[in-house]
């Protein structure tokens, strides 16, 4: 995978920094298996052994042999540090090439050379346009704002004005999620409540954004509100704002989530620091607070503007860096010896194909006198099999030429 070979390079980055870094215990440093001591604190500590020589000399009056021969000991210890230094050093050093040769594989220069055609990939101004739109359109949905407009620039490029403000919003949004604030969040629902409400399955995120507020007022209660208790007459009573919040916003989700909101509504009755003691710890989860649905409405909002859910650079860039292209490499280089020089699927002739299927009944290799059948029910066995089944009265589902 991606994520795993790039957090090894990046960890054995991280020890070769220890090394070359301070030797001040941390709670990093804590975990390394170094035992020497950083280059730099060797040379500040024999710089202070000098400086203390020094200061013998003229105030202690103390025998030149007696301190050269403290001096060549301390200089003998240092020396031996920075030689144990530089030997972890240089094996660090090493493993970091290896990190770096798993995460890149020396055979991608190789690779794209295979694939070289006769005019060079985004060498036209036409594609070279497409490239720089689409790193543009990933900083802006990144968020990058003012380094996409600086880039536009010197790109020459138009940016699309309505991406851009969606993109805006998105992370405006997204940011007061963060800091634990659902109104914008809220006002987006409300604004696309038709949307979000339809399809085969109905999105839940007003009901958490809702859910996040219920607990928030909860935990820091305003002022109680006054409500009619009576609604044939005038009588008022004070109640918990938290109650009627439920009241207005949580009760129409209850054929959905009858069973969590009565949950929610029990808690109303103890106080937030006893929650752990009343089965009711579970509403002090981070999961139920506000900047927990960030992803949530990521989601939704990508999915109304028919925008991916995940970056498509980032799709590009993990292809190329997860070892993805020396396996279709393998695979192409497998086909090839076995077809000659096949660059498309379908230039893939149907007879070869046949050649390397094995029934799973009779076990033979597929030929061009006895090639695969699909069966209409996604199975495929050889046309000998079918036909010795038929024979001896049983009855497959009708097949398909598998081509």
């Amino acid at each position: 995978m991606a994520t795993t070979s790039a957090q090894d390079l990046l960890a054995e980055l991280e020890k070769l920094e220890r090394l070359a870094g301070s030797s001040t215990p941390t709670a990093t440093t804590k975990s390394s298996k170094s035992s020497a001591p950083a280059l730099i604190d060797t040379l500040t500590a024999l710089e202070e052994a000098l400086e203390k020589a020094q200061r013998q000399i003229l105030e202690e009056d103390v025998p030149l042999p007696v301190l050269g021969k403290t001096l060549s000991g301390e200089a003998d210890r240092r020396r031996a540090d920075v030689d144990k230094g530089l030997k972890e050093w240089y094996s660090g050093l090493a493993k970091v090439g290896k990190a770096v040769d798993k995460s890149f594989d020396s055979k991608l220069l190789e690779i794209s050379k295979t694939y070289d055609n006769p005019t060079p990939l985004f060498s036209d101004e036409e594609a070279k346009k497409a490239m720089d739109e689409v790193i543009l359109t990933s900083m802006i949905k990144r968020g990058t704002f003012n380094s996409a407009r600086m880039l536009q620039q010197e790109m020459r490029v138009t940016l699309d004005e309505r991406t851009v403000k969606l993109s805006e919003q998105l992370h405006r949004t997204m940011a007061d999620l963060a800091s634990g604030d659902v109104d914008s969040a809220l006002q987006w629902t409300s604004k696309h409540h038709a949307y979000l409400s339809s399809g085969p399955h109905p999105s839940a995120l007003p009901f958490y954004l809702h859910r996040a507020r219920f607990i928030s007022l909860l935990r820091n209660p305003p002022p109680p509100v006054m409500t009619i208790v009576d609604p044939n007459g005038p009588v008022k009573q004070e109640i918990p704002a938290s109650l009627q919040y439920a009241r207005d916003h949580l009760f129409p989700y209850l054929p959905f989530h009858a069973d969590e909101i009565f949950h929610l509504l029990g808690a109303i009755v103890y106080a937030p620091s006893t929650w752990a003691e009343n089965n009711y710890a579970d509403l002090l989860s981070p999961q139920l607070e506000a900047g927990a649905l960030i992803p949530y409405f990521k989601v939704e909002f990508c999915r109304l503007h028919g925008w991916p859910k995940e970056d498509p650079l980032d799709v590009l860039v993990d292809l190329g860096s997860n070892g993805s292209l020396v396996k279709i490499d393998k695979a192409r280089t497998m086909l090839k010896d076995r077809i000659g020089d096949v660059r498309t699927w379908d230039e893939l002739p149907s007879k070869r194909y046949h050649s390397v299927f094995a029934c799973p009944v009779s076990k033979e290799q597929a030929t061009d006198a006895n090639p695969p059948k699909m069966l209409v029910c996604g199975h495929v066995i050889a046309q000998d099999s079918l036909t010795k089944l038929s024979k001896h009265g049983l009855k497959p589902c009708n097949s398909l030429t598998f081509t």
